[in-house]
């Protein structure tokens, strides 16, 4: 469910953005609040008045940035007008209250009000920053609002000319929604959470890739249950995308776990190399309900993790196409090999056919092994 709602107690920085803007403010009020009491008579500490001048030099520059988020943001001109006359009272006040510890440097309680006053400025001016951002995460939620959607639509298609419709208008809000979310990562200081909306973004590459095409399968053959299986698989790995996005724009915790496991090559390799173990099943004891999902599990989990390789700024653009394209192959490779299996136990399939998908299930994982080292 998304939060809709701007809480005005929840001053956890999240962004560089929010940070940078802060900065030159508690720079020069940390400054003064760290000023030590001088040996100079009440009235001459030059360096307090000095770092005076700079604190209100730096909530002017402040007032001049708030004026033009304001301007910049409309719809939410009253609320931000609000938290902005808070950041010029509690400006004011932090000022006056700096001047009159600067004449008297040596003042315990003078100190501590200035302090006090500081806090009170620097909660006001995170609050304004904070309702901005605010602002930004609206317009995020707005494009996954209109992204599930889309993908709804698709997924009840009932027949070629709507799905191809659907799909289109799929296309552009799903290109504005990985804009925003390109964008947010870039922005976000939690590094976790920066992971996690690669993952998402990597995921939404490669499964929008199959989206158009395993509707259509399933529009051409809905009598087939592998044709339904493939498509509900692309939806909901895009709806699982989505849902990361959301949650970590709004700040929910635990949207996304990331296998912690395999974060470096060595890592997918290893992976790799136990997944070609796993695949390698006596036809007669597989068991659809059991082996399939733990095996689709499995693979998923090595493709987020390329995933989360590919998406590294570290990665060249070529070879982070080529490794999207070996996921889709490895991806493509397990389902038909599932499947045959499948017909294996309906006696529609042989040893010799197995072996085959096998062989070709593991050229495409040494394929992706490749691009991954």
């Amino acid at each position: 469910m998304m939060n809709t709602k701007f809480n005005p107690n929840d001053l956890q920085i999240k962004t560089w953005s929010i940070q940078r803007t802060l900065d030159p403010l508690v720079a020069e009020v940390t400054s003064l609040v760290s000023e030590q009491p001088s040996n100079m008579k009440k009235g001459q500490s030059k360096r307090a008045h000095l770092l005076v001048s700079n604190v209100i030099q730096a909530i002017e520059n402040f007032i001049n940035k708030a004026e033009e988020i304001v301007h910049e943001n409309p719809d939410m001109r009253n609320e931000l007008l609000e938290c902005m006359e808070e950041v010029k009272r509690t400006g004011d006040e932090m000022a006056d209250l700096s001047k009159e510890f600067a004449d008297d440097p040596c003042s315990k309680s003078k100190r501590e009000q200035m302090i006090l006053a500081a806090r009170a400025l620097l909660s006001a001016v995170t609050r304004l920053l904070m309702l901005a951002d605010y602002v930004d995460v609206q317009l995020i939620l707005k494009s996954i609002r209109l992204v599930e959607n889309d993908l709804q639509h698709i997924r009840d298609a009932s027949n070629q000319e709507e799905l191809i419709q659907f799909y289109k208008q799929y296309g552009k809000n799903m290109s504005n929604l990985t804009n925003h979310t390109q964008r947010r990562q870039q922005d976000l200081v939690d590094r976790n959470e920066q992971e996690q909306l690669a993952a998402a973004r990597a995921t939404i590459k490669r499964s929008s890739m199959m989206l158009l095409t395993s509707a259509k399968t399933y529009l051409r053959h809905p009598e087939i249950p592998s044709s339904r299986e493939n498509r509900d698989f692309v939806y909901n790995q895009l709806r699982d995308a989505v849902h990361t996005i959301s949650s970590i724009t709004q700040g929910q915790a635990g949207a996304l776990e990331i296998d912690p496991s395999l974060n470096t090559v060595g890592d997918l390799t290893r992976a790799l190399n136990e997944f070609d173990r796993l695949v390698m099943i006596k036809p007669q004891k597989f068991n659809e309900q059991i082996i399939r999902p733990q095996l689709e599990e499995h693979l998923e989990g090595i493709i987020s993790g390329a995933a989360l390789l590919a998406d590294s700024l570290s990665t060249r653009e070529d070879r982070r196409d080529r490794i999207v394209q070996e996921c889709n192959a490895v991806r493509q490779a397990l389902q038909e090999l599932l499947d045959e299996y499948i017909r294996y136990g309906k006696k529609k399939s042989s040893d010799e056919i197995i072996n085959g998908k096998i062989q070709l299930m593991q050229t495409k994982t040494r394929d992706l092994r490749k691009q991954v080292k």
